[in-house]
């Protein structure tokens, strides 16, 4: 489980990334990000509906995305800090864990 200091919430501004970040497009994801002046990388998850019905299924890309993110945490944050939203496309339903690792590390 991703500890809750690298979680982004409603209260700072899901919304605004969305609207003014950065956006980088994969076949599987997109990701979009603004630069964080706090100096904590921060990251959100979200997965439509339509991406499936089925919450069992929506939440389980969700924490399989989160442990990527747990795992190479380190990795992520030499980049520099960043608040993250990451939005995951119907195609990454098809991935191994292993694929959707590499793909989610390319497009971070």
């Amino acid at each position: 489980m991703l500890p809750k200091r690298y979680k982004l919430t409603k209260r700072d501004g899901i919304k605004s990334i969305l609207e003014e970040g950065e956006m980088i497009k994969t076949r599987y994801f997109v990701a979009k990000s603004i630069p964080d002046e706090s100096g904590q990388s921060r990251f959100s998850i979200l997965i439509s509906a339509k991406i499936s019905k089925k919450a069992t299924i929506r939440n389980r890309l969700r924490r399989q995305i989160f442990e990527i993110i747990r795992l190479n945490i380190e990795e992520i944050l030499k980049r520099g800090p960043r608040k993250t939203v990451i939005l995951p496309r119907t195609s990454a339903l098809s991935l191994t864990y292993q694929e959707i690792q590499k793909e989610l590390l390319k497009t971070l």
